[in-house]
């Protein structure tokens, strides 16, 4: 038995904490204020951030080919898979304003990833005369994970980058200093 078969699909990438990012809310807090007033600390609120008017669902692009196999009556059978993974657009920092801006930069959609790799596997099944069954299965895999655009015009490494392949989250830190 032989079997090919392939995917592909193109969906908005759910994977995130924040499902409203393009809305923003006055935060408000009872009794926070620093000062008091009758001797009673106000109550306070902040003005929210920006939004940056561009900002879009990052998309994930997925394509799969695979071949399943089958011999010796299925005791013998495996499969071989090939991926590509692209998030297209995702959230990352925008470049930098003057400082008179008053708050912070909001994020855009402005960095892109790709993973991509291959998985093999092997099984053998079958029962002895007296009824016990067994199986052994073997498999080998390997993925790389790299982010192909990403906001770094000035080409500076004083900045640190992680990357969480789970999530496929940036994180960019700043050094002070």
């Amino acid at each position: 038995m032989f079997k090919f078969r392939g995917s592909y699909g193109e969906l908005g990438n759910q994977n995130t904490d924040s499902w409203h990012p393009t809305y923003q809310a006055m935060t408000v807090k009872a009794s926070n204020g620093d000062w008091l007033m009758n001797g009673i600390k106000p109550n306070t609120s902040a003005a929210p951030g920006l939004v940056s008017s561009t900002m879009t669902w990052e998309r994930v692009k997925t394509w799969n080919i695979g071949w399943d196999f089958g011999a010796i009556n299925n005791r013998l059978n495996g499969s071989v898979d090939v991926y590509s993974r692209k998030t297209i657009d995702m959230v990352g920092p925008a470049p930098e304003l003057p400082v008179i801006l008053g708050t912070a930069v909001p994020q855009t959609n402005n960095t892109d990833l790709r993973t991509y790799g291959w998985e093999l596997s092997i099984g053998w099944n079958d029962r002895l005369k007296c009824g016990l069954g067994y199986s052994a299965k073997f498999m080998l895999s390997d993925s790389q994970t790299k982010i192909t655009r990403y906001p770094n015009e000035t080409g500076s490494l004083n900045t640190d980058v992680n990357v969480d392949k789970d999530k496929a989250i940036i994180q960019k830190r700043y050094d002070a200093g």
